[in-house]
């Protein structure tokens, strides 16, 4: 894996830790503000997509949480068999040179079997790197509405 996949995989684990926990990315002074993020919050785990993240590595820079990393297809059949699973996914980043976007999706998985996953909204997060080498969040986070 080359320097950026790690990089990325390290804001992916800071941007999740910070949502499901509530605290503060690098260069903000308040945690995010993500509505509905107290359904995924309130599961004994919290479920994670696996699409667009690598899972071992993840898991391994989140080792203070319960979290469950799945398939879509294994997200529905865990809601099927249980109830409504909430879950949070991540959009495939966007990077240039000194900015990386990671976009992340809190979607609920309905447990009838018929209905597909729902977005309850999305945040959009820009990590810049600054003259240190260090990559904060510059802007406020972009909540977007579903």
């Amino acid at each position: 894996m080359n320097q950026q996949d790690k990089q990325i995989v390290k804001l992916q684990s800071m941007l999740l830790s910070s949502l499901i926990q509530q605290t503060t990315l690098p260069g903000m002074s308040e945690p995010i503000q993500f509505p509905d993020i107290l359904h995924l919050r309130n599961q004994d785990i919290i479920y994670v997509s696996s699409e667009n993240i690598k899972a071992d590595l993840l898991r391994e820079s989140l080792p203070n949480l319960e979290i469950e990393i799945l398939n879509e297809t294994m997200l529905k059949s865990k809601a099927v068999e249980n109830r409504d699973i909430y879950y949070l996914s991540l959009r495939k980043p966007t990077v240039t040179e000194n900015e990386i976007r990671i976009i992340s999706d809190l979607k609920m998985c309905p447990s009838e079997k018929n209905i597909p996953p729902l977005s309850l909204g999305a945040v959009l997060i820009i990590f810049q790197q600054n003259s240190a080498g260090e990559w904060i969040v510059n802007d406020s986070p972009s909540a977007i509405a579903m």
